[in-house]
């Protein structure tokens, strides 16, 4: 929670949103954040929940 806080972009995190991401490593943690709020502003979400956490985990599976 808090590394998505101090994050510079629009898009703010849940707390269930956050929960689901804790086991991303530390060192990568800023950067995975970074990306998943950037795959949310490219689709107009503008709070990550639990609902749209799930929607990006997909986006970001299709890409890989």
């Amino acid at each position: 929670m808090y590394c998505a806080e101090r994050l510079d972009t629009k898009v703010r995190f849940t707390k269930e949103a956050c929960e689901m991401y804790v086991k991303i490593p530390r060192p990568f943690m800023k950067a995975a954040l970074l990306q998943i709020a950037e795959i949310a502003e490219q689709n107009g979400i503008e709070v990550i929940d639990k609902e749209a956490a799930l929607k990006i985990a997909e986006i970001r599976k299709k890409k890989k």
